[in-house]
C-alpha cells in the first residue's frame, strides 16, 4: 500500500495512531504506563497494536528497528524486511517525530525495556491527545499555587500573582510573545524589590548607599518618592551596589549568585523581553520561554534573600 512520505504526513499519522491507542485504553480499561504484556488474567484486553505481526503491541509506541515495527503499526501491515527498504527515510522521520514528542512530554520511555525503543503516553500526553493540541503547555494552575505557597506574606504578591498567571496563560494559549513580556514583568518585579531596600538603606544612612554613585543615589530618591524608573538604570545600579557597596554584608552565597548569575540573567531577560514587546521583528524561541517560566520561582527566591538581607542593614 502506498505510504505518506512527507513529514507532515507521517506526523499526522503517529498522532492518530496515539489518539486511537489511548481510545482503546480507556475502552479496555488499561492504564497510562502499564504494558499489556504484564496484566494478569485469561481475560487480558487486546490493545489494539500490531495484530498483523503476530501480537499486540505492549506499549504505545515500539520504534523496532529503523522504525520498521512502528511503520507495522501504523498502517496494519507486517511485511519482510525487504519491503521496509524502500521505508528507511519515512523511519528516520517517523525516530524523530517520535522523540519529538518525548521532548514535548507526550511520550516516555518504557524503562523496562532492554533493547529496541519502546515508549508510553504521559498523563500530559494524554491530554493533549484529547483535545488534539501537541503543544498544550504542561504548566498549570498548580504553579501559581506554589508561587502563593512559597512566597506568602510578600507584599507585593498580589501583583506578582497577576503577571505570573498571565504568562502561563499566554503561553498555553500560544501566545508566545505575550508569555516572553509577562515573565519579564515578574523577573523585573524580583529587581524592583532589591532596589527599594537598596532605596530605603540609602534613606537611613542620611543619602550615603555603599558603591553607589552620584546618578545611583538620585535614582534611589526617586524610588523613595515613588517616581517611576527605568528597568537599564535600575539593574545597572543594583549590580554595583550589590557586588561592590554590599560585598561582605550579602553573605558569601547571596554575593556569588549576585556577580555570576544576576547580571547575565537580568540582561538576557531584558533582552528577549523587549524582543517580544516592540516591533523587531525578531521571534523568541518558545523553549527559551518556557525555561524562564520555569527558572523564575528560584530565582524570585535569590532575589527576596538578597532584599531581606539589606533590610536588615542599619
Amino acid at each position: 500500500m502506498d505510504f505518506p512520505t512527507e513529514r507532515e504526513e507521517l506526523r499526522e499519522l503517529l498522532w492518530e495512531h496515539l489518539q486511537d491507542r489511548l481510545r482503546d485504553r480507556r475502552a479496555k480499561g488499561v492504564d497510562l504506563g502499564v504494558r499489556s504484556d504484564k496484566l494478569k488474567g485469561r481475560e487480558r484486553p487486546f490493545l489494539n497494536g500490531n495484530p498483523a505481526a503476530g501480537g499486540e503491541s505492549p506499549t504505545d509506541v515500539h520504534l523496532g528497528t529503523g522504525g520498521t515495527t512502528l511503520i507495522s503499526c501504523l498502517i496494519g501491515v507486517f511485511a519482510s524486511d525487504p519491503w521496509h527498504a524502500d521505508k528507511a527515510q519515512q523511519g528516520r522521520i517517523l525516530i524523530e517525530e517520535v522523540y519529538e514528542l518525548v521532548h514535548l512530554g507526550i511520550l516516555r520511555p518504557d524503562h523496562e525495556s532492554e533493547r529496541e525503543a519502546h515508549f508510553f503516553i504521559t498523563p500530559h500526553g494524554a491530554k493533549c491527545l484529547e483535545v488534539d493540541d501537541r503543544r498544550l503547555s504542561p504548566l498549570s494552575e498548580k504553579w501559581v499555587d506554589a508561587l502563593k505557597a512559597r512566597f506568602g506574606g510578600e507584599p507585593d504578591l498580589g501583583l506578582l500573582v497577576i503577571h505570573y498567571r498571565e504568562a502561563l496563560d499566554a503561553y498555553r494559549a500560544g501566545l508566545d510573545l505575550s508569555a516572553m513580556v509577562m515573565i519579564g514583568a515578574c523577573y523585573e518585579l524580583g529587581l524592583r524589590k532589591v532596589a527599594s531596600e537598596i532605596a530605603g538603606l540609602l534613606e537611613r544612612r542620611g543619602g550615603s548607599a555603599p558603591g553607589a554613585n552620584s546618578g545611583d543615589r538620585q535614582l534611589l530618591r526617586r524610588i523613595n518618592a515613588g517616581d517611576p524608573v527605568m528597568a537599564d538604570p535600575l539593574a545597572q545600579m543594583v549590580d554595583r551596589v550589590l557586588l561592590h557597596g554590599l560585598r561582605r554584608d550579602l553573605g558569601r552565597e547571596n554575593h556569588e549568585w549576585a556577580k555570576f548569575c544576576l547580571s547575565p540573567s537580568l540582561l538576557f531577560v531584558r533582552k528577549l523581553r523587549n524582543n517580544a514587546g516592540h516591533p523587531t521583528g525578531e521571534v523568541v524561541s518558545r523553549d527559551m520561554i518556557y525555561n524562564h517560566i520555569l527558572l523564575f520561582s528560584d530565582h524570585y527566591a535569590r532575589m527576596t534573600s538578597i532584599a531581606e538581607t539589606i533590610k536588615d542593614l542599619s
